[in-house]
């Protein structure tokens, strides 16, 4: 059990959301003030129904509940910062239900102890249990608490609940004081156990106004500065999902504006913030980049500017052979990919105005080395614009708000010839026309002047796996022959980080034989184009196995795609909470074609088949074949999307199930009379 304080990515990046996309149950609110309303539970006060319960009444298999979580927040003037400060009191109970949820009795709250920006006080907890009728509580010993610094920013204070058992009740509470009162912790309606009732609210001051952002529930007009759910169903993780966090019910508070006043010798001055405001305010902030060097003497100016020409002159040169500005983009991607050295930082802001200087540093963040790329295009004459990107895992857009920290990367867009290539050029081994898989989020905000705004990003990107096997089977079932496999897109991208920057080729041929697979032997591996992230990589090698065969008598049992196929369907849930995400569009393409023995004949092939979804969103198809003494294989299985939403669930999870029905099915082989 951890609060949501314990997320230290979350709260380094406070990840935005993209709202109204889910409702685990209905919001509702009071009319009356928020001061005159009293805490919603006392501390180790219990009510009948949470003594007796003995299940979740909306989830029977629930190890644990979350009996209510509250949490009130309160501005209130300070010396620090912009002077105020934020103060959270937050009280949680927990009730176990079963064994399995022991592991909630353990709990941890992070906070950020660097400069002291936030304060963990007042913390308490107990057990509570009912003995023979009689209420006992058994409050935390100093042993089983303590505090553990996490890379010198944040403290991470651990606790442990004594005298647990199965209908325990686990409560504790603590304040939170903190002076970021730009981005306050979010509050987590959902937990990845089931919660009864969650509760938060604002307290607030007149000259402070937060954006409130709500994910995955709705507001209500009449409510004010406080929100409820209740019946919230657990979070619980779906394979094919690219940011579970990205379906999480949620509550942010982000400052929007803010007004000081103080009285000097000049009398009353009041301070406004430089917040954005509205979305003109963000381009203009994000792209009035900072200076390099404050004050630029005469000499520095020249000396600037003599970079500046050679850079220009050296983009001249590199694309003065081709006319073909699809071309010019990939030289000059490939130019500024291979001088600038990612240093692994993300970042939404550099100049680009100074590109020469990143060239002469060697090494830069995001944001420098795709501003340079911004740069060196413009002087190709090549029209781009900066793209501020919140990447899949730092969260979905917030359209409603210009809320900057949404954002955590910036790429370079460009257009031409009707197409348009996003690029980013902070990876050696990625193709110019292939972003980071992380950047396909479904917008990023275009820094173009005038013509600013969203900007939607397609996910057409293809990946492909083409495998030709050309065995011969003997009569003892052993085959052997060559394999050569291809892969282009993020497929090649993964082997080719696994090959430069893993443990090796020779790891690498070894990882990729399935320890299950006994007699299964290669030799002869050859790796073609693994420097080249341009071209398709290529792998071939010699195999020997016995492993996809069975001599029985004088039949012989053959899975003729050998390691190839799809022997297990993914997706085993009757239904689906949430999209399927693929990540892109994917082709797979496997040629299998064996010689049989002599003196065998087919006694029987497995029958063709072909799967559509609608649209052709999804394709499987299968063929075999005799042909002479040989059988052909072929089995090809495709996307046209990169996401299928929960109604289509059904349909994608029956073509899986035929998928893997049909290619493990067997060719048998019988000894000719």
């Amino acid at each position: 059990m951890k609060s949501s304080f314990s997320k230290l990515p979350f709260r380094l990046f406070c990840l935005g959301l993209l709202i109204f996309l889910f409702l685990p149950t209905k919001t509702f609110s009071q009319k009356k003030s928020l001061k005159d309303l009293p805490a919603p539970r006392t501390w180790g006060i219990l009510k009948p129904h949470e003594y007796q319960m003995t299940h979740c009444p909306f989830d029977s298999s629930a190890t644990a509940v979350v009996l209510s979580d509250f949490g009130e927040w309160k501005l209130k003037s300070s010396g620090k910062n912009l002077g105020y400060k934020a103060i959270l009191n937050r009280h949680v109970r927990i009730k176990i239900l079963a064994e399995g949820g022991f592991e909630h009795a353990n709990g941890s709250i992070s906070y950020i102890s660097l400069e002291k920006l936030e304060k963990l006080s007042n913390f308490e907890a107990h057990t509570i249990n009912d003995e023979g009728g009689k209420v006992v509580y058994y409050p935390i010993e100093k042993d089983g608490k303590g505090e553990e610094d996490v890379d010198g920013a944040f403290t991470e204070f651990k606790f442990a609940f004594p005298r647990v058992q199965v209908g325990s009740i686990l409560e504790y509470k603590y304040t939170l004081t903190t002076a970021n009162i730009y981005t306050m912790e979010p509050w987590d309606f959902q937990n990845d156990i089931p919660t009864m009732r969650s509760e938060v609210r604002l307290i607030s001051l007149k000259n402070l106004d937060h954006s409130v952002i709500l994910y995955h529930l709705t507001d209500d007009s009449t409510m004010e500065n406080r929100w409820v759910m209740e019946n919230i169903p657990a979070l619980e993780e779906e394979p094919f999902v690219n940011n579970m966090e990205n379906y999480r019910a949620r509550l942010t508070f982000d400052l929007k504006d803010y007004k000081k006043s103080y009285y000097s010798q000049y009398g009353s001055v009041t301070y406004k913030s430089d917040i954005y405001k509205t979305w003109d305010d963000l381009r203009y902030g994000m792209t009035s980049y900072p200076p390099t060097v404050i004050t630029l003497g005469k000499r520095d100016i020249k000396k600037r500017n003599a970079s500046d020409s050679l850079l220009k002159a050296t983009v001249l040169s590199l694309t003065q052979g081709t006319t073909d500005t699809i071309e010019q983009i990939q030289i000059l991607y490939n130019f500024v990919r291979d001088s600038i050295k990612w240093d692994g930082e993300m970042a939404v802001k550099a100049s680009p105005y100074v590109a020469h200087e990143y060239f002469e540093e060697g090494t830069g963040n995001s944001a420098q080395i795709n501003m340079a790329l911004h740069q060196v295009l413009g002087y190709a004459g090549i029209p781009s614009a900066p793209l501020l990107v919140g990447t899949i895992d730092h969260g979905l857009p917030i359209y409603n708000f210009p809320v900057s920290r949404q954002f955590n990367e910036v790429i370079t867009v460009a257009q031409t010839g009707g197409k348009t290539f996003l690029l980013n050029a902070i990876d050696s081994l990625r193709p110019f026309n292939y972003p980071a898989m992380n950047d396909l989020a479904q917008s990023g905000f275009l820094l173009n002047g005038q013509g600013s705004g969203w900007f939607p990003i397609t996910n057409n990107y293809l990946s492909q796996q083409k495998v030709l096997a050309r065995m011969t089977l003997s009569p003892d079932g052993e085959l052997t022959g060559k394999v050569t496999e291809t892969y282009t897109g993020y497929y090649a991208l993964a082997y080719r980080t696994e090959l430069i920057e893993g443990d090796g080729e020779e790891t690498f041929w070894e990882d990729r034989i399935d320890e299950s697979l006994a007699t299964t032997t290669q030799e002869n591996e050859e790796i073609a184009e693994m420097d080249n992230p341009e071209k398709p990589l290529k792998l071939s090698y010699e195999v020997t196995t016995s492993d996809f065969s069975n001599v029985a008598g004088d039949y012989i049992y053959l899975k003729p795609l050998m390691d190839f196929a799809q022997e297990a369907n993914p997706f085993i849930n009757p239904e689906r909470k949430y999209d399927v995400e693929m990540g892109c569009l994917h082709r797979r393409k496997v040629t299998s074609i064996i010689e049989i023995p002599e003196g065998y004949e087919v006694e029987s092939l497995p029958e063709p088949a072909r799967v559509i979804l609608p649209e052709k969103s999804m394709v499987f198809q299968y063929s075999i074949a005799q042909n002479l003494n040989q059988i052909q294989v072929l089995s090809i299985f495709q996307t046209s999307k990169a996401t299928f939403s929960t109604g289509e669930y059904y349909a994608l999870k029956e073509l899986y199930d035929h998928m893997v029905a049909k290619q493990i099915e067997q060719v048998v082989l019988r000894k000719k009379e």
